[in-house]
């Protein structure tokens, strides 16, 4: 599974958050510090399982609480179009 940002969206970090505009819709998400560290570390097309390790690089938590979190976390992302998931 690949990961990567939807190219039509601007962005902009501010103060350790990250702030996310879809022009098409004008609508503004804002990530907090872990999700901005992630849509930073997915700046590049990212297979899931390089993503899910270097997060587990970075932080301390276990890599099933990981997983759950993150997988919940991409759907979020990918059901509001501010991510594209493939299975290349």
């Amino acid at each position: 599974m690949l990961i990567e940002k939807n190219k039509n969206l601007a962005f902009r970090k501010i103060e350790g958050k990250l702030y996310i505009i879809d022009p098409k819709k004008s609508y503004l998400h804002c990530l907090d510090e872990i999700g901005t560290k992630i849509w930073e570390l997915i700046s590049k097309k990212i297979s899931y399982v390089k993503l899910l390790n270097k997060l587990i690089s970075i932080y301390d938590i276990d890599e099933l609480t990981l997983k759950k979190d993150l997988s919940e976390f991409l759907m979020e992302l990918k059901n509001k179009n501010l991510i594209n998931i493939s299975n290349e």
